[in-house]
C-alpha cells in the first residue's frame, strides 16, 4: 500500500459577493480572464470556464491560479485553516532564509572570519533543506579578511 501525505499550501481567499473583494480578483475582472455577473462569476482556468457561486470561496493558489471552491471545504475545516494575522507563510520563511543567504554570502561577509563563514554555509543548509536543492558550501578562503593588516598610514591627501 503506498502512503500519501497532503502538502501544507497557503493560498488567498475570499467569499464571492460576500468578502470584499481584492485587487489580485478585480484584475483578472480587467484583462476578461473572470466575468462577473449578479449570482455567479465566470473563471478561465487552463483553458476552461469554471462558475463561482454567491458564497463561494474564490481562491488564488501560490502559483497565482484562481478558481472557485465549494464553502465547506473551508467552513468545516475539511481542507483548509485560517493562517493567524501575522503568521508568515512557508514560502515568506523560504524567501526570508534566501536573503539572509544571500547576505551572508557576500564577498565581506562569508570571508571575514571563520565564525560568519560557518553562519553563511549554516544559511546555505537551511535554504537547501527548506527547498529540496543540493546545497553548494562556501570553502573556506586562504586568509580571513578579518586578519589581514589594517593601513594606518594613510596620507590625509587621500582623504580630500
Amino acid at each position: 500500500m503506498t502512503k500519501f501525505r497532503t502538502k501544507s499550501v497557503t493560498v488567498d481567499a475570499f467569499k464571492y459577493k460576500v468578502d470584499f473583494i481584492p485587487d489580485w480578483f478585480t484584475d483578472k475582472v480587467t484583462s476578461n480572464d473572470i466575468v462577473m455577473f449578479p449570482d455567479h462569476c465566470e473563471i478561465k482556468v487552463a483553458g476552461v470556464v469554471v462558475t463561482g457561486k454567491v458564497g463561494d470561496w474564490i481562491v488564488r493558489d501560490p502559483d497565482g491560479v484562481i478558481y472557485p471552491c465549494n464553502p465547506d471545504i473551508f467552513d468545516e475545516g475539511k481542507g483548509y485553516e485560517p493562517v493567524p494575522e501575522g503568521e508568515k507563510s512557508a514560502d515568506q520563511i523560504v524567501d526570508d532564509i534566501r536573503k539572509m543567504m544571500l547576505i551572508a554570502n557576500n564577498d565581506g561577509n562569508w570571508n571575514y572570519d571563520p565564525y560568519l563563514h560557518g553562519m553563511a554555509n549554516g544559511l546555505i543548509a537551511a535554504f537547501a533543506v527548506a527547498t529540496g536543492i543540493e546545497p553548494r558550501y562556501l570553502d573556506a578562503p586562504t586568509e580571513w579578511l578579518s586578519k589581514r593588516e589594517i593601513q594606518t598610514n594613510i596620507p590625509l591627501s587621500h582623504m580630500q
